[in-house]
């Protein structure tokens, strides 16, 4: 009957629990601004298929639209506002032809412009108290 050796024991230190409902309250509270970055990611799947000048145009476009709602919590509320702007008009002025890239864009326009300025609005007192 062979024995096998017991491991030491090691004391597992583990983070301290957070409130319960954590998580959906991070999802109720952020699933705009994922909304505005899913709607940014969609812009460069479809500025994939588009000739290779405008496709750069719709890759950085979609870039800057996926980091505007991160970009508004994190910077003043114009950055963020600046980076959505400029994400969403060049290349549905570019692709005004399509129906659905100004779409996307308009989409992308109507709900970062209400969550950036939220984020603004509930981060300044917090910046005040620093």
């Amino acid at each position: 009957m062979s024995t096998t050796p017991s491991m030491p024991s090691v004391p597992l230190k583990l983070p301290a629990p957070r409130r319960p409902g954590g998580v959906l309250s991070a999802v109720r509270r952020e699933w705009l601004g994922g909304l505005v970055s899913l709607l940014g990611l969609y812009e460069i799947v479809l500025a994939l298929s588009a000739r290779p000048w405008i496709a750069g145009l719709g890759v950085v476009s979609g870039i800057l639209v996926v980091a505007a709602p991160r970009a508004g919590r994190r910077m003043p509320p114009a950055a963020g506002l600046g980076l959505l702007v400029a994400g969403t008009v060049p290349f549905a002025v570019v692709t005004w032809w399509s129906i659905i890239i100004p779409v996307v864009a308009l989409l992308a326009l109507a709900i970062g412009v209400p969550v950036i300025g939220r984020r603004s609005r509930r981060a300044a007192p917090e910046r005040r108290q620093e």
